[in-house]
């Protein structure tokens, strides 16, 4: 049921604390006694390798599943209806990362937009032919964007427009970048210091690719981004403890296994 809720909202932050509550009153007292927790619960959520029991807490499972979507929206994965609809009616021809959160809108479409700058700290663009990306409003070059938004002056300095794409500044396989159209100073200015560190992405035929840290199309999956965004602990040195005495339970005997004793 937890599941099913987390999968289409973003749960409010008390109702996910009465969640955790109920776990741990589980987990150590078999019942819904209150109190008897050993371990603070953010422990509990950690890997067995980082000295945790690998519970998901459920917070942060739901921010990724969440993201989950936010991630076929902007890989134009149309395998969901919901995600087609969103595409072709919602976000259209503007860039999604600089949609206003709009004061009507749905809770989780709201919640949705409000993860766009954590999603950037994770996504990549990999430009090949640059026919897929917006220039000026996608953060396509080192997780930003150039323009702060469809009206920013940067966009007008350079005689430009909003949809414009990368592609627009490739030409037979070359980075070309136009000269300023334009004399505004402040303008001028920025996009010179966002020239000075464009470091010109090799061109390619194919088209651009999108990447959760390093992991393209439908190989990202919620657990991965779950674990891209969970809370990290160190190692811990029972851990390896922990395999021994598993393999000598599932074989039953003192030896260990060949593959085992490979392993170290």
């Amino acid at each position: 049921m937890i599941s099913f809720w987390t999968r289409h909202f973003i749960l409010p932050k008390g109702v996910h604390h009465t969640i955790q509550s109920i776990l741990t009153r589980f987990l150590w007292k078999g019942s819904l006694a209150v109190g008897g927790a050993k371990v603070a619960w953010v422990d509990l959520c950690l890997p067995k390798e980082e000295g945790g029991l690998g519970i998901p807490n459920p917070a942060t499972w739901n921010e990724a599943q969440i993201l989950s979507h936010l991630w076929k929206i902007v890989n134009k994965d149309c395998s969901s209806l919901w995600v087609n609809w969103i595409i072709h009616s919602v976000v259209k021809q503007n860039s999604f990362w600089l949609l206003p959160i709009p004061t009507n809108c749905s809770w989780i479409w709201r919640k949705l937009l409000s993860l766009r700058d954590s999603a950037k700290a994770h996504i990549r663009f990999r430009i090949r032919n640059g026919a897929s990306t917006l220039l000026w409003l996608d953060p396509w070059y080192n997780s930003t964007t150039i323009a702060t938004c469809s009206t920013d002056p940067i966009i007008s300095h350079l005689g430009s427009s909003p949809q414009a794409l990368v592609s627009d500044w490739i030409s037979h396989g070359h980075w070309v970048i136009p000269e300023p159209v334009s004399s505004q100073r402040r303008s001028g200015i920025r996009f010179g210091n966002w020239l000075a560190t464009f470091a010109y992405p090799t061109v390619f035929t194919s088209s651009d690719v999108l990447f959760w840290d390093s992991v393209s199309g439908h190989n990202v999956t919620v657990r991965l981004i779950w674990d891209s965004i969970r809370l990290r602990g160190g190692g811990v040195p029972w851990w390896w403890g922990s395999l021994v005495f598993c393999c000598l339970v599932q074989t039953g005997g003192p030896s260990l296994p060949t593959s085992f004793l490979a392993c170290l």
